[in-house]
């Protein structure tokens, strides 16, 4: 009976504004017809409540999903609201509907934890000039450390959390792993550390050379005063 109703934004919206909320009816109707991919890019008063509530439907297919939200200039959402399905958590995130501040981290980290990377790296640069305020937990810090980001912002995220980092057994980056030894070892590693060096590269060799000279020298001092 859907038929002769042309799957609009006002013509939806108008539907939507009756009840406030999906039913099946409108998941069906949305999920059974060709959107326009300027869909949402208007300026309709019910635009907004619409969004949030589509933002937890779970039951639109997943390209209706993301066509209605890339459609949606200019929308975001202050807060990470629960209960969406993953796969549309991922398209929220690459989408960037979600505002990206400490607090949303946070949100992200009580509500999808496994989320929490996927929303850092999307965010990056946003994320560089507050890190240190609420540094990544260790395993965000390793898949972070392990991603493509470029050598110079994995720095750049080492220089402003400045704690302690584990290199054992992590696969990264030779120039990653000589900028912790230098500046941000875990120093209860080190003594393995040095019984692995023949296994580095020259770089990482150099690394752990300055660390241990720069570790005796400071016992010896210590030693003698």
């Amino acid at each position: 009976k859907n038929n002769n109703i042309a799957p609009t934004a006002q013509n939806i919206l108008t539907y939507f504004n009756q009840i406030q909320d999906y039913d099946d009816t409108l998941v069906a109707f949305i999920n059974q017809n060709e959107l326009d991919t300027e869909f949402m890019n208007s300026e309709h008063e019910e635009r907004e409540s619409f969004l949030i509530a589509t933002m937890q439907c779970n039951s639109l297919t997943n390209d209706k999903y993301s066509l209605i939200f890339k459609s949606a200039n200019n929308f975001s959402h202050q807060d990470i609201l629960p209960d969406i399905d993953s796969e549309k958590v991922d398209i929220l995130i690459d989408l960037k509907i979600f505002d990206f501040s400490e607090e949303t981290v946070m949100q992200m980290r009580e509500i999808y934890s496994e989320k929490v990377t996927n929303f850092i790296l999307s965010n990056i640069d946003k994320y560089l000039e507050f890190c240190d305020s609420i540094p990544p937990s260790a395993s965000e810090l390793q898949q972070l450390l392990s991603s493509d980001l470029p050598e110079s912002q994995k720095i750049s995220i080492l220089d402003k959390i400045a704690i302690p980092v584990s290199v054992l057994g992590k696969e990264y980056p030779d120039a990653i792993v000589s900028h912790i030894i230098c500046n941000y070892l875990d120093e209860t590693e080190l003594e393995r550390i040095i019984e692995r060096y023949p296994n580095y590269g020259q770089t990482v060799k150099l690394a752990i050379l300055y660390t241990a000279i720069s570790k005796f020298y400071s016992i010896i001092k210590h030693d003698y005063k």
